[in-house]
Formats: structure tokens, sequence, C-alpha cells
């Protein structure tokens, strides 16, 4: 079974699945974690993505790396099939080539980050393997603080109008998006990723604005007339006749 990426992982050792058929880059990749402590990280080597697909299966990883060249996967493809077998650990891609396109792609994927093996420095690789972990437990609290409020908006769903209910929905979740956002653009990203993350904010934002503006309002409603009794005591309230209907109280709101 895959592993699931917990949140408490200070001073636990990360284990590393490094997916890379070239042995040169191999070799990078075990130096630059011998740069830091060697007691922080634990190094799984394979060099075929159905080689992976074992590991995985069978043992627990907190970080991937993967080559995008490899001989039985080449391309974002091999992204794609990580992230429907293990969505919530992290990803990151190692690529000889610096194509600005595929990377975004990637990352819209659902890849952490994208490094080009011709310039990345150990120092590089480094933070990168730590910020890409810290992202992802940052996400798992997220979502989790999300269905909570979620399954708290289902229970006091029955609670007023449909349009008081969707703009409270509306509000709780920009609300959540902008904090998630917010702490997001607060730490480390690349110029993509802020982009990405920027346009996400922006989008909830535009949505939360345009539900509300579009939420119906109730109409109030009418008050009964009281029967008024006038100094020659005849009933003088309001009658309607028998082909005019009585006048409509509010108006249905569809939900």
């Amino acid at each position: 079974m895959a592993h699931v990426l917990r949140a408490d992982l200070v001073g636990e050792k990360l284990s590393i699945l490094l997916i890379e058929d070239d042995v040169h880059d191999v070799e990078a990749v075990e130096r630059a974690l011998k740069t830091v402590q060697p007691s922080l990280f634990e190094l799984r080597h394979v060099t075929k993505f159905r080689d992976a697909i074992r590991a995985i299966q069978s043992e627990s990883f907190h970080v991937v790396i993967l080559d995008l060249g490899l001989p039985d996967s080449v391309g974002l493809n091999g992204v794609e099939r990580l992230m429907a077998l293990i969505p919530t650990v992290p990803v990151i891609v190692l690529t000889g080539v610096n194509d600005e396109e595929t990377s975004l792609k990637g990352i819209e994927l659902g890849a952490q980050e994208f490094l080009d093996k011709n310039s990345v420095t150990p120092k590089e690789l480094i933070r990168t393997i730590r910020h890409a972990t810290k992202r992802k437990q940052f996400s798992i609290q997220q979502s989790s603080l999300s269905e909570g409020r979620g399954e708290k908006q289902v229970e006091s769903s029955g609670d007023g109008s449909a349009a008081e209910r969707l703009t409270a929905i509306m509000k709780d979740t920009s609300e959540l998006m902008t904090a998630h956002t917010t702490a997001l653009l607060s730490t480390e990203l690349t110029e993509q990723q802020r982009s990405i993350v920027s346009e996400i904010k922006e989008t909830s934002q535009k949505s939360f604005d345009a539900a509300k503006n579009a939420a119906p309002e109730e109409a109030p409603e009418e008050a009964p007339e009281e029967s008024r009794s006038g100094e020659n005591g005849n009933d003088t309230s309001a009658k309607t006749t028998n082909d005019q209907p009585p006048p409509a109280v509010g108006r249905i709101v569809d939900t």
C-alpha cells in the first residue's frame, strides 16, 4: 500500500524513491543528500517505472523524484500515473530539457516542482525536497479542515432560505480558499507556482462576489390586514373577489 504522508514528520527520516536510469544523475542525487546529515534521508533507487510501481505497492515513501526520460515511461505520463497511485506524496521531477510549457503542465497535473538536472545544485535539491514535503503536509491539513467545514455546512443546511444557505456556503469556501492561498504564497514558490496560486485566489474571490450578487432576495411576507370596524360598526377589512386571487405571500426560490 502506498504511503500516506503524515503531518508529523519533524525529526523523522525522509524516505525517498528515486526513479532514474542515468547512473551519473543517481550519483549526483546521492552526493547531494550526503551534503546534509545522512541520517535525515533514506534513498531507494529504481531504473524503470514498472519497478517504481512495485516499490510503491510494497513500501512507504515520503517523496518521489522522477526522471521524465525512462526506458518504459517518457514525458508527463509518469507524473499522471504517480499522482493516481500516490496523490498524497509529493513528486519532484528531474528533467534534462528546460521546457517552460512542460513544467507548467506537470505542476497542473500535481507535481510539486520541476528541476533542471543540468543546473540544479545540491543545496537547491535538498531545499526542494524539504519544501515539497512541507507544502504537501499543509495541503493535507487544509483538506482535513475543509472536510470538517463541509460537514458543518451540511448539518446546518436546513436553517435559513436557499439563497442564504448558498451565500453562506460560498462565503465559507471563499474564506477558506483565501486562507489556503495566502499561506502558500508566504512560502518559497517558483514563479509558475506563485502564478497558479494567485490565479486560484483571485478566481475564488470573483466567484464568491458573483454568487453573492446573483443570489435571489426573498420578498418580505405581507402582513395580513387586521379587521377594522368603523364608527358605524361595519367590517371594513380588505376583501378579494371570487375572480381575483388573493395577494401572494413571499415567492418561491429555486434551490
